[in-house]
């Protein structure tokens, strides 16, 4: 399924969490040209987990299903959770096998929806569908490009670019979506552009590569081929300052989080490294935490936080936005779409008051993701969106209740549509 601008087509891409991001429900179209009141650090939420649940969490990433697939390095397998807890997968046991995962530490999904592992022990990189089917695999030990000695963080851009940190060879390799090698950077040292013991890594809407480097209590910047561009962090218990910073997020607006195994809190910077708030102290309580390690981020700005050693994930919201009068973009009106009931493809009609960044989406009546379709800039003007009736592998649905809906900031707009059956 495409979203028709007028006579255009277009899908839209988003930073490592958002190439199709998922929210849970219903077609979406969600603003984000808000000011963020960033010196407010999130609300804990709600949680989840515990040694019948999992062990031992580390990296984690919402899938473009709105799902959280979690990465657990004690149970060598990963589990797929609902945003609100609910397991509804898993895969994995501990081996060599094809199937199989050693101390698997972090995990990223790409523009296709497809899931990227660090299977880390076994110093391979896999991919597989977000059903948990292996697509494939590289990697074996060695210092040699695609070979990696444990393999840690991995990222994915906008353009299905797979970014890998071979931690001890300290250095950050480049695959294309094929896993053909492109380029690599880093050696030992404190230096720009080296690394001691690298852990996390993400790329922002831009390109832009950050990575924790973690012995060195910093964040080191980098462009999309390796050029060194910044850094900022020194050990300590500051603001800005580290203690063995692991997992790193950026979010749409390119802010970036890390968390701090030894500190027990996120820090959130902007993409320059200006300190903007912090959340979490030691402990097993509501927003504390004992060793914070991955971090993910959904389409709703709610933040996801494993603990390794507390086996669980915390949720977390993020402020509400803190918009200007007459700032926000919004719609004026949301036109019933027709035909209702469809067959082959319903229309609605939008009139978008003011030109701003936008997601779509579709989802059933039971409120579960079926597609993102579009993310990106909608014009000022009358919009109209085009659904075939299918869902993100282009397969027709069944017959059936569908919802389509408009976010702008705290304003919800929904249509209902009912596909025939064939």
């Amino acid at each position: 399924m495409s979203l028709r601008i007028g006579n255009a087509s277009r899908t839209g891409s988003g930073n490592r969490n958002r190439w199709v991001s998922r929210a849970f429900g219903i077609l979406v179209l969600t603003w984000a040209t808000t000011q963020s009141r960033a010196d407010v650090p999130p609300e804990y939420d709600l949680q989840w987990g515990g040694l019948a649940v999992m062990r031992n969490p580390v990296g984690a990433v919402v899938g473009t299903n709105g799902n959280v697939f979690v990465v657990e390095e004690g149970n060598s397998r990963i589990q797929e959770f609902t945003p609100a807890g609910t397991s509804v997968n898993i895969w994995g046991t501990p081996g060599s096998g094809l199937n199989d995962f050693r101390t698997p530490q972090d995990i990223a999904v790409d523009p296709n929806g497809d899931l990227w592992i660090t299977d880390t022990s076994n110093q391979r990189v896999k991919k597989y569908t977000s059903a948990g089917n292996l697509i494939n695999l590289w990697g074996q030990s060695g210092t040699g490009d695609g070979q990696f000695a444990n393999p840690w963080g991995i990222a994915v851009d906008s353009a299905g670019n797979v970014y890998v940190v071979d931690g001890n060879n300290r250095r950050i390799q480049k695959f294309d979506n094929n896993f053909n090698f492109i380029t690599k950077w880093g050696s030992l040292g404190s230096g720009p552009g080296q690394f001691n013991s690298p852990r996390g890594i993400a790329v922002d809407g831009n390109g832009n590569v950050f990575v924790a480097d973690a012995i060195n209590s910093r964040v080191q910047k980098f462009d999309s081929n390796g050029n060194y561009l910044a850094e900022w962090g020194t050990d300590g218990t500051d603001d800005g300052q580290f203690h063995y910073p692991i997992g790193v997020e950026v979010d749409e607006n390119g802010n970036v989080y890390i968390t701090e195994s030894y500190n027990t809190r996120v820090q959130k910077f902007d993409g320059n490294g200006t300190f903007l708030t912090k959340w979490g102290t030691s402990g097993h309580g509501d927003g504390q935490f004992l060793q914070p390690l991955g971090i993910a981020i959904d389409v709703q700005e709610r933040i996801y936080v494993t603990d390794w050693t507390d086996h669980r994930v915390q949720r977390f919201l993020s402020p509400q936005s803190q918009v200007e009068e007459g700032a926000l973009p919004s719609v004026s009106l949301m036109d019933p779409s027709y035909p209702n009931p469809f067959d082959s493809e319903t229309k609605v009609r939008l009139e978008m008051l003011r030109k701003g960044r936008a997601s779509v989406r579709v989802f059933d009546a039971e409120g579960r993701a079926i597609r993102t379709v579009f993310e990106g800039m909608l014009p000022e003007g009358p919009q109209f969106l085009t659904w075939d009736g299918r869902d993100d592998r282009g397969r027709r649905l069944s017959g059936g209740t569908y919802w389509l809906r408009l976010v702008t900031g705290n304003e919800a707009k929904s249509r209902k549509v009912v596909l025939l059956k064939q």
